[in-house]
């Protein structure tokens, strides 16, 4: 890669990566290529420092486990399995629980992306809240669905 090239054009070369020739998400690339957001998230400015946090630290509890046995946890699915057998995966430092809010912020991200390019004519804090809404509000509470809506 180059670092003339975009984002958008990292992922997209990247996303390939991600699964493995038996169609397992690969815990590296998976990471790598979320990792690429942490960016983007920068430039939305202070009130995405929580959400920049949160996805940068649910990616490093998922990148800690893959380094206790890297052969074992290539796969991200191992790392689930592991813990629902362990009884673990309900915790909420789990990396059950990591991955399903990396996954959650990480279509949060995309779908910020899309409404710019599909609604040019919102303002970013209108697409930021219409994208809050659609994807992660239902997820949280009343506080911080709240707590968003003021940043």
């Amino acid at each position: 890669m180059t670092g003339g090239e975009s984002v958008l054009e990292q992922v997209t070369e990247k996303v390939p990566s991600v699964r493995s020739p038996e169609g397992f998400i690969q815990t590296e690339p998976f990471l790598s290529v979320c990792r690429l957001v942490l960016p983007v998230v920068d430039k939305l400015g202070t009130p995405f420092a929580m959400v920049k946090s949160d996805i940068s630290g649910n990616i490093e509890r998922l990148a800690a486990k893959a380094t206790t046995d890297p052969s074992r946890y290539s796969h991200l699915f191992v790392i689930v399995q592991d813990e629902v057998v362990a009884g673990t995966s309900a915790a909420s430092t789990s990396c059950t629980k990591g991955l399903l809010w990396l996954k959650r912020a990480m279509e949060f991200m995309l779908a910020i992306i899309q409404a710019t390019n599909a609604k040019p004519q919102l303002s970013l804090p209108q697409v930021v809240q219409e994208t809050y809404t659609a994807t992660l509000m239902r997820f949280h509470g009343f506080i911080v669905s709240s707590a968003f809506t003021v940043s």
